[in-house]
């Protein structure tokens, strides 16, 4: 069963995580986003997101203005685990990840 949502962080209407995984039988067995956005220009902008693409659990970090981004290998013993984690994470570090997102990227300064 595919599983989505979106919900904001904290009480800003310009941050939210997107989530969207698959579960069978109660178990989680895919993670297709888990992704902080926020929104810039009249559109929701990807800051950092968790999947398992490419066959592992991973983050990337995006960077404002650059369409590289970086990828991070992240070990978790289950796609339970990792999904939690991944959700966790991003609703204690969102702030941080936002001001890193527009501070190193293309030069801009946080907004």
């Amino acid at each position: 069963m595919e599983k989505r949502f979106f919900a904001f962080l904290e009480s800003s209407p310009n941050d939210r995580i997107r989530c969207a995984f698959e579960t069978r039988r109660g178990k989680v067995v895919r993670i297709q986003v888990v992704q902080y956005e926020t929104y810039w220009n009249n559109e929701w902008i990807p800051v950092v997101r968790y999947d398992t693409a490419h066959g592992f659990f991973h983050r990337d970090v995006y960077l404002f203005g650059l369409k590289n981004h970086v990828k991070e290998f992240v070990f978790r013993p289950s796609l339970e685990e990792a999904l939690n984690f991944a959700i966790d994470d991003i609703h204690l570090n969102w702030r941080k990840y936002k001001s890193t997102f527009f501070e190193k990227g293309n030069g801009k300064e946080n907004i």
